[in-house]
């Protein structure tokens, strides 16, 4: 595991954060991070990419880069851009100011702390910058303290959350588990989960959930499992975590029994928003950094994309309300009198499924979306997509507050 040395977050118990002396501490380093150029510049430049990196009034966005990139790295990001470049491309950017050997040690310095992306194309490495989320903060997840996942959960807060939820199409897709799909379904592949499993191209890495972790070091644990290696990645993303020594290599078997053990618990599967996926995540509503910012919105089915949504038969439904439980989004609609679900909430329903297996009256089903959307193909098309859709400061303030007011965005 990889500790910086220079490291603003000390492994200590979540309580030492907030004593009085440690406000002092990082109110101090609040300011040595903002007064910094380098950060400054990079903080620009990442607010430009897809997704962007917007700024706060309190500066916790700067302490974020800090632990993540060093000054003279910082400087060195500004090369980079949201696609995948080779080193020579790259380098053709930098010109005089920094020798191949170097720049090409700076990235590699950069990749292995996780403040960029590395993949290889016919053994050529190509490198790209990260979003924040889904990106950077993932790929913290050995090196995760209380402090930067606290900073994290700040962030999101004052400014990135209305980043994330702005883009023109989701970063992440909702698919239904498998339970929940009848058999006499014509479902996609890329819609059902051991399609994708079996179909995957390389082996894939079975690595421990961040947002869990996250909330372990401020002792308060997952309320759904105690599991904790519940990511599968695959393709690029597999590549990096046996390269960061992340997680383990596991069979399309030891996948599927990961996914049925969390079918049970309730887990919503999220994954990549394209039809081949870099993760498949094991989502609940107590952890998820992701479901806890859609489902503070009116309508969360706007932030999430999925083809699926539940329909509820409210003659069959003997009120056991098990279906409360399950639900992250709070969809179902409810009888005043006595409290028991009379329908579902389209705008409320991300189409997970989780709702159905404990519906022992079988009054819920999942229902395919009239007018179902066929996800980009891959990681490139993704982010040309946010990238051309991206909306100006002001027009993600009209989003936001159209969507805050419960308006279909």
């Amino acid at each position: 595991m990889f500790v910086s040395g220079r490291s603003a977050y000390p492994r200590q118990p979540p309580y030492y954060f907030y004593g009085k002396e440690m406000k002092k501490i990082k109110k101090i380093l609040q300011t040595l991070t903002v007064s910094k150029p380098e950060y400054i510049a990079l903080k620009q430049h990442l607010n430009k990419q897809p997704v962007g990196y917007p700024k706060t009034m309190t500066g916790v966005e700067n302490r974020l880069l800090t632990e993540i990139f060093t000054p003279l790295e910082a400087v060195t990001a500004l090369y980079l851009t949201s696609h995948f470049e080779t080193l020579e491309t790259i380098h053709e950017r930098a010109k005089d100011k920094v020798p191949m050997d170097e720049l090409e040690r700076r990235l590699k310095s950069m990749e292995a702390r996780g403040g960029i992306f590395l993949r290889f194309r016919d053994g050529i490495a190509q490198y790209a910058l990260h979003p924040f989320v889904v990106g950077m903060f993932e790929m913290q997840l050995e090196r995760l303290t209380p402090g930067y996942y606290m900073d994290t959960l700040k962030y999101g807060i004052q400014s990135f959350g209305m980043e994330y939820l702005s883009t023109k199409i989701p970063q992440m897709r909702t698919i239904p588990i498998q339970k929940s799909i009848q058999a006499d379904q014509n479902i996609a592949t890329y819609d059902e989960i051991r399609s994708l499993v079996e179909t995957a191209a390389k082996e894939m890495q079975l690595v421990p959930c961040v947002c869990k972790t996250g909330r372990d070091l401020i002792d308060e644990p997952c309320k759904k499992t105690k599991r904790r290696e519940v990511c599968l990645l695959f393709n690029d993303l597999a590549d990096t975590a046996r390269r960061h020594e992340m997680g383990r290599a596991v069979t399309k078997d030891e996948a599927m029994n990961m996914l049925k053990a969390g079918e049970k618990e309730g887990l919503v599967l999220m994954t990549s928003n394209m039809k081949d996926p870099q993760v498949i995540c094991s989502c609940c509503g107590c952890c998820c950094g992701i479901i806890s910012m859609i489902r503070s919105m009116p309508r969360p089915a706007d932030f999430t994309a999925s083809n699926y949504v539940a329909t509820l038969d409210k003659a069959a439904c003997t009120g056991c309300k098990n279906c409360l439980k399950r639900c992250s989004m709070k969809a179902m609609k409810l009888e005043k009198e006595t409290g028991n679900p009379i329908g579902i909430d389209p705008g409320k329903c991300i189409g997970c499924g989780v709702c159905i297996p404990v519906c022992k009256a079988k009054a819920i089903t999942l229902k395919k979306k009239e007018s179902p959307t066929i996800p980009p193909q891959d990681h490139d098309e993704l982010y040309d997509i946010i990238a051309k859709g991206k909306k100006t400061a002001w027009g993600k303030a009209v989003h936001l507050a159209r969507a805050m007011a419960g308006v279909k965005v």
